[in-house]
């Protein structure tokens, strides 16, 4: 009786544990909401140091390694590798976009501000 028990409570477990790994899940159609997005919002104030923690560090996207000839570690050049090349793309992990960082997807608050940032028209 003790064994079914402990066996009950084992597949419990399991089936909670599977189901909530569903949550986690990659959701590459998140629809972007700029209306909650700040007067912060700023290369300065949030996007350099969102950039300089995931993507310029050394050997990616800094002057210096420059990966995929992206270049993140300044304004002009985030700027420019946002309206020239696939850097959204990439960050949201969309389909015929290597997906980018490839330690993890960015959470999508991070990849909002990005894009907002982006359709205010890079606000500096």
């Amino acid at each position: 009786m003790k064994k079914l028990s402990l066996l009950g409570i084992v597949i419990i477990l399991c089936y909670f544990i599977i189901s909530s790994c569903n949550k986690d899940k990659i959701n590459n159609n998140t629809t972007l909401d700029c209306t909650i997005v700040d007067s912060t919002n700023t290369y300065d104030l949030r996007i350099k140091s969102i950039m300089d923690i995931n993507c310029a560090t050394a050997g990616c996207h800094n002057t210096t390694s420059a990966s995929a000839t992206v270049i993140l570690d300044n304004y002009n050049s985030t700027k420019d590798a946002l309206a020239t090349k696939n850097v959204l793309c990439a960050m949201k992990y969309e389909t015929n976009c290597i997906p980018m960082p490839p330690s993890g997807k960015l959470n999508d608050t991070i990849i909002n501000y990005i894009n907002c940032w982006k359709e205010a028209g890079y606000p500096r």
